[in-house]
């Protein structure tokens, strides 16, 4: 199963919520399920881009 989200980035870093800070780790506060709630999100001045994560579900290894 894989699932398809959206989150902002500005020069390589991932933009975190709600408080609008940029790092270079995707967690799950960066992550948004719909494409224009992503861009509603987007700086004014046009510097962050949306990106396409897709999440896939892999069975666990066994050891």
């Amino acid at each position: 199963m894989s699932k398809n989200l959206y989150a902002i980035k500005q020069d390589g870093l991932y933009k975190h919520f709600p408080h609008s800070w940029y790092d270079a780790n995707l967690s799950k506060d960066c992550l948004f399920v719909n494409r224009e709630t992503a861009e509603n999100n987007c700086a004014l001045n046009g510097s962050d881009e949306i990106v396409e994560i897709s999440l896939v579900e892999v069975e666990g290894e066994e050891e």
